[in-house]
């Protein structure tokens, strides 16, 4: 794994270059992770892609411009040039696009952006595929995000509000208990709180993505964890529909999907796939 920087109108993008393959994927880790998450993939994925995994913002070592507030949206057309002029700098025309998690909300977002360059699309556990009223009530309202400032300078209330809800039944209590480990310090709650505002305005459209997979523009290989307690299976039926004979890969897994034990599996799928 090779790390490298590139530098953009101020922000700064920390990637991992990964595996050794002629074909090339974008990937986009989850929260709380960076770009070494897909080194899980290396034996597998890398052996016929060349993977260009990203430090989201507010994670590693990517960073916006000092001059910048940190909880500043980052606008979707911005984040296209970036990537547009690093790929020109990579020699890289043609690519697919591969998310865990919350990096599979900006990859369903971002797929349609750059037309007939994504060729594939990697789903691992994605968000974006279900909207999460209580995400849009805190990143997209005045009020939500009033609350969500108070409960970061206020741990306890935050952690009184997810306990409440799993015990009331708006949570299960894995999911409830994955985030609680995510707001048991302000530094913690401030990586939240900015990293939901950064990409607040990558809002999917599923009917235009579904369009260009059901057209034979993009191939999906899409991935979920039958025990998922944080984006359980149930998440993708909205999209699932929408989409023509294409059906989930459903791993004897929960929700954490990049690892050995899927690379394994990968392997097996890509000779299906006929690799």
């Amino acid at each position: 794994m090779q790390k490298a920087f590139f530098l953009f109108d101020g922000y700064k993008i920390h990637y991992s270059t990964i595996g050794i393959g002629d074909k090339y994927l974008l990937a986009f880790h989850g929260y709380g992770q960076d770009s070494s998450l897909f080194q899980a993939f290396e034996d597998s994925l890398g052996k016929h892609y060349t993977i260009i995994s990203f430090d989201l913002f507010h994670h590693g070592n990517s960073q916006y411009p000092l001059a910048l507030e940190a909880d500043t949206p980052l606008e979707p057309e911005l984040m296209k040039h970036m990537l547009e002029q690093l790929l020109d700098k990579l020699g890289i025309d043609t690519f697919g696009l591969m998310g865990y998690s919350m990096g599979g909300r900006i990859c369903l977002y971002l797929a349609p952006m750059f037309g007939k360059r994504v060729t594939e699309l990697y789903l691992f556990a994605g968000d974006g595929m279900k909207r999460s009223y209580g995400y849009m009530f805190v990143t997209y309202t005045a009020v939500g995000k009033a609350l969500f400032r108070l409960m970061v300078k206020t741990g306890g209330i935050m952690s009184a509000a997810l306990k409440f809800g799993r015990r009331i039944g708006l949570m299960n209590g894995k999911a409830a208990a994955f985030f609680i480990t995510q707001v048991n310090s302000k530094a913690k709650r401030e990586k939240l709180y900015n990293s939901w505002q950064a990409y607040q305005l990558f809002k999917p459209d599923l009917d235009i993505v579904a369009g260009i997979i059901n057209s034979g523009q993009v191939k999906l290989h899409l991935f979920c964890g039958k025990y998922d307690k944080v984006l359980p299976p149930h998440t993708i039926l909205r999209f699932v529909k929408k989409l023509k004979g294409i059906r989930p890969v459903m791993l004897e897994s929960g929700h954490d999907l990049v690892n050995a034990k899927t690379s394994a599996y990968l392997q097996d799928y890509l000779r299906e796939e006929g690799w």
